[in-house]
């Protein structure tokens, strides 16, 4: 039998080969149409084979980067630093024809989160990806002050590892108008520019159709063959592409739960303090750097207590 120390190693070693994986799959343009198909409005109703048709080439998985478009969205490989995180990629981003507009196109990226407290909110990291969307627009989709030219866009989260509350939600987020004085409407395709879906995870046995097949294709439970038949059974044809796909996550949980082995100890230790800090800070109203203090949290473990604390009382 491995080692712990194997284990981890492996770990360490084939996570960006799995990442990658996970981004292939969302990147065949079944998957992604199935994505648009359950969280975006205007193609509801189509079928998974309708909406593929309306992507525009191939979804493209990893090239774009989100700090900096400087050229045109179909450029590739454009890359950037941003000075605290480093170069950020949008997982899948592409182009699709409107249902009603051959013409008229709007631009998607599909995010899968597998860190649910990432020491920030991941919402607000989502708005910020439209934001650059947008901005990314200038000068490539339009030119100068053509702004009635800019396309609407779409950030779409699949948030593999949810806490338990939010397991199997799905929440849109858009542009509304708001009349402050006296009813007055502006025509809707000037605003209505960007639309935020989080995707919560976690349910295999989830009414919806996209929770349950992402949450299947995730889960280290179900074997292979169960995971194809979902896919079947949402109305996506089994390729070859998408088989390697499933596959590859097949892997990708085995290697989250040996992980997990090696971690389990730690992290149960961490939770453990999490809610002690969380109960010290209500019920004595102490700041968080107090609260630390006063429970003697070890500095091996300060900094991850500290991100999902503040994760857990902005999610209150």
């Amino acid at each position: 039998m491995e080692s712990l120390n194997s284990v981890g190693n492996a770990v360490s070693n084939d996570k960006s080969n799995l990442d990658a994986g996970c981004k292939a799959l969302l990147g065949c343009k079944a998957i992604a149409a199935f994505v648009v198909k359950n969280c975006i409005a205007e193609f509801e109703g189509m079928s998974v084979d309708e909406i593929a048709n309306r992507i525009v080439g191939t979804p493209e998985i990893g090239l774009h980067n989100v700090d900096d478009l400087p050229e045109r969205i179909d450029e590739k490989n454009v890359e950037s630093k941003s000075v605290n995180e480093g170069t950020l990629y949008y997982d899948v981003l592409f182009d699709i024809r409107l249902p009603d507009n051959n013409k008229a196109k709007v631009i998607i990226d599909i995010e899968a989160q597998n860190n649910y407290y990432p020491g920030y909110p991941l919402l607000t990291r989502a708005v910020f990806y439209c934001g650059r969307l947008l901005s990314s627009q200038k000068e490539t989709v339009f030119h100068n002050s053509q702004y009635g030219k800019i396309r609407k866009v779409y950030s779409i989260w699949l948030c593999i590892s949810p806490n338990e509350k939010a397991s199997g939600v799905i929440n849109r987020y858009e542009l509304t108008e708001e009349c402050l004085t006296k009813e007055y409407h502006f025509p809707k395709q000037q605003y209505d520019k960007l639309c935020v879906v989080m995707a919560c995870l976690g349910d295999i046995t989830s009414d919806n159709d996209l929770v349950r097949l992402f949450s299947t294709v995730y889960s280290s439970d179900v074997p292979i063959a169960e995971k194809l038949k979902t896919v079947r059974n949402c109305g996506i044809e089994v390729t070859n592409n998408i088989r390697q796909g499933v596959d590859s996550m097949c892997n990708y949980s085995d290697l989250v739960e040996a992980k997990g082995i090696k971690k389990g100890v730690e992290q149960g230790r961490i939770e453990a303090t999490v809610k002690s800090i969380v109960s010290l800070m209500r019920s004595l109203n102490l700041t968080l750097d107090k609260a630390l203090d006063t429970l003697g949290v070890p500095e091996d473990i300060r900094n991850e207590v500290s991100k999902r604390v503040t994760a857990v009382l902005e999610n209150k």
